[in-house]
């Protein structure tokens, strides 16, 4: 019998995933006509009409790869922000960082959190710390106490998906004060858009002022 190829360990520690149901057979199975999926982060109101219509010129250009280096885009999104252009990354998300972990990394997130960091954690087989919530919120005192010498990544959902909760601007001074250069912080800052406090933190004034390990 011929060998068979086996997944790396860390495949064996993430549960299967169970993708959320399309809008097609929510509306045959339930007998809807209008369905909005508030779990996907989809606008119900459709495309904003400006992205449309920056579409429409590369259309006729889709039978060619794009640039994988994003270039002008790098470049628009650095004058916007007010940054170096070699700053900028453009991916699909922070998990990509996940590649630089191995199986004596440890990576803190804190519970209740985006589960898709656990995800990438276990497939590069390092150690995950989770960390307890405060008030349903990210405890960001509790993440530097968990620190040690094999620490590589701390993961700060801001505003927390999914429980809706923001770490303020003092918060995160005072916590990447006791963060040492040997680890690196992500401020992960999707649903920025939909903060309304004041004392929001301006992560890229960290960024323009040289902060090496955070991204």
């Amino acid at each position: 019998m011929a060998n068979q190829v086996k997944p790396q360990r860390g495949l064996e520690r993430i549960p299967r995933y169970v993708p959320g149901m399309p809008i097609e057979q929510v509306q045959r199975e339930y007998g809807l006509a209008g369905v909005v999926r508030l779990a996907f982060n989809e606008n119900p109101t459709g495309a904003a009409p400006k992205a449309v219509a920056a579409m429409g010129p590369v259309i006729e250009q889709l039978n060619n790869y794009p640039d994988s280096q994003c270039h002008d885009l790098r470049l628009a999104l650095a004058e916007r922000l007010g940054v170096d252009s070699e700053q900028v990354i453009v991916s699909n998300g922070a998990e990509g960082l996940m590649a630089y972990l191995d199986k004596e990394s440890e990576v803190i997130v804190s519970r209740s959190s985006f589960p898709v960091y656990d995800v990438r954690v276990h497939a590069m087989r390092a150690d995950l710390i989770k960390t307890p919530l405060k008030g349903y919120g990210v405890d960001l005192d509790a993440m530097a106490e968990a620190i040690t010498g094999r620490t590589k990544l701390i993961l700060v959902c801001n505003p927390n998906n999914p429980t809706g909760t923001v770490v303020s601007a003092a918060e995160v001074d005072a916590f990447l004060e006791r963060v040492p250069d040997h680890v690196m912080v992500v401020l992960d800052e999707a649903y920025c858009e939909l903060v309304a406090t004041d004392d929001f933190p301006q992560s890229l004034q960290y960024i323009r002022s040289g902060r090496g390990n955070l991204l």
